[in-house]
């Protein structure tokens, strides 16, 4: 089922965002010399399963966390968009409604904005309003926690409110993603979805072409922290060698195994495509993989004698791991539903005892981060020390999550070990970064529940 539901536009600043919004009124109204008359809220998110299985066409498992992108926003009666941003580290920018250019060659915070803006202006809505936009983001960037999604999503929000429009969340993320890739990464829709889709109290599956979702509830007895490596991944700046040549890699090899299964891989884009024309499950698939790729990587020569031609983005002078990219795909993509799978059964079983299902839920989260390091290479020294670290700690499992290379780890802690492991893991910051303050730690360290995804909020009066 396809849903249609709408973002809630609120009446009433909700009890934990009220000091955080009441802030940015005060900047607003000083930097604007008048009022906002809305707000439009974006979260970022924390994946707790199902890494760079997006792109692929796979479902995931993330959540929605309380740090979040807010924009205070007003017409303005002209047809200029005025966009600032509370820190005042990223300039200001002004763009006229008729006339901008998202000129990925440089990178500029605005550029996501504009990625948002684009989302609404390409419905060719007659007559676009400007208006002034004041940024409040406590998203960490390049934490892998989704900063960049959560400007894209709330400039989106904020833009289709300013102009009267309406769409679905669904519409919502689907545009919001496309548009994203303006900005020069191939990003592959689950940030988006789960920023609009969100649900509080619960993590959410998400599934692909179309979006929809599911909501997971985790058994009580255990919470998420997220510990930040404080390496900063930046998708946009390694994109050619990190995150993009990761979605060609596993483009390419969906093409060469479609090619070698007697299909035509014109057909093929994506190693989705290859489990559903088949029908194949997982485990027929990692076979398959087993029996068509070589171990070893391949050249760029060596793919366009296999296909006879060659495939969009691919470089004569890098080499392609198509066998452990299609590993990882399928591996991850069959943790994500053992994941959903465990937590279902527990939900129907009415077992009051979660240990044994949180236990196992650990277990494939260390399994993920594995094959991640191992398979798709998108891990770091840092976040090894990390995660290994949290396991020894009390964690039942624990992985980095994001694109990887840098960025946040997630943890699955149970209640009682919370207060053993948040000592150890402070201590850690402490030895590591001298320089923080408690301040510090409390940014790169700290846990996480499910929140509620986008809204609106109208100023009261």
């Amino acid at each position: 089922e396809i849903q249609m539901e709408e973002v809630p536009v609120l009446n009433k600043i909700p009890v934990d965002f009220q000091e955080r919004i009441n802030q940015l009124h005060t900047a607003f109204t000083n930097k604007y010399e008048t009022e906002p008359s809305f707000y439009a809220r974006a979260p970022g998110r924390v994946n707790i399963i199902g890494e760079h299985v997006d792109y692929s066409g796979f479902s995931v498992l993330p959540m929605a966390i309380k740090r979040d992108t807010i924009i205070a926003i007003r017409l303005n009666d002209s047809e200029i968009v005025n966009i600032s941003n509370v820190d005042n580290t990223y300039p200001d920018y002004s763009f006229n409604i008729d006339q901008y250019d998202i000129d990925n060659s440089i990178h500029a915070w605005y550029n996501y904005y504009l990625c948002g803006y684009k989302a609404i202006d390409m419905l060719n809505h007659p007559s676009m309003k400007g208006f002034d936009a004041l940024v409040s983001g406590v998203v960490p960037i390049g934490s892998g926690l989704s900063s960049s999604s959560a400007l894209v999503c709330a400039s989106a929000l904020g833009t289709m409110y300013a102009n009267d429009l309406c769409l679905s969340k669904s519409e919502l993320a689907d545009r919001s993603q496309k548009c994203e890739r303006f900005v020069g990464t191939l990003s592959g829709g689950m940030d988006q979805a789960i920023s609009f889709l969100a649900t509080k109290n619960c993590a959410s599956r998400i599934y692909f072409n179309p979006i929809r979702t599911e909501p997971v509830t985790i058994p009580e007895g255990a919470v998420f922290y997220i510990a930040n490596t404080m390496v900063t991944s930046n998708k946009y700046v390694t994109a050619d060698d990190c995150y993009n040549m990761r979605v060609i890699e596993c483009k390419t090899a969906s093409k060469i195994l479609a090619h070698k299964l007697g299909y035509d891989y014109h057909k093929i884009d994506i190693l989705g495509d290859l489990k559903d024309i088949g029908n194949y499950s997982f485990d027929e698939v990692l076979e398959i993989i087993e029996t068509n790729l070589h171990q070893d990587p391949y050249t760029y020569n060596e793919i366009v004698a296999i296909l006879g031609e060659t495939v969009e983005g691919l470089n004569e002078s890098k080499e392609y791991h198509l066998y452990l990219r299609s590993l990882h795909v399928f591996l991850e993509s069959k943790l994500v539903e053992q994941f959903h799978l465990e937590c279902e059964n527990y939900r129907n079983t009415q077992d009051n005892n979660p240990v044994t299902t949180l236990k196992r839920l650990g277990e494939l989260m260390n399994q993920s981060h594995f094959s991640c390091k191992d398979n798709f290479h998108c891990s770091c020294p840092e976040l090894d020390t990390i995660t290994e670290l949290c396991r020894q700690s009390g964690a039942y499992g624990s992985r980095l999550t994001g694109a990887g290379w840098g960025g946040c780890t997630v943890s699955l802690v149970p209640n009682d070990r919370v207060e053993e492991f948040e000592k150890v893991i402070k201590e850690y910051y402490m030895k590591e970064f001298p320089e923080f303050n408690e301040s510090d730690v409390a940014n790169a360290f700290f846990s996480s529940k499910a929140e509620m995804g986008a809204f609106v909020v109208l100023q009261e009066d």
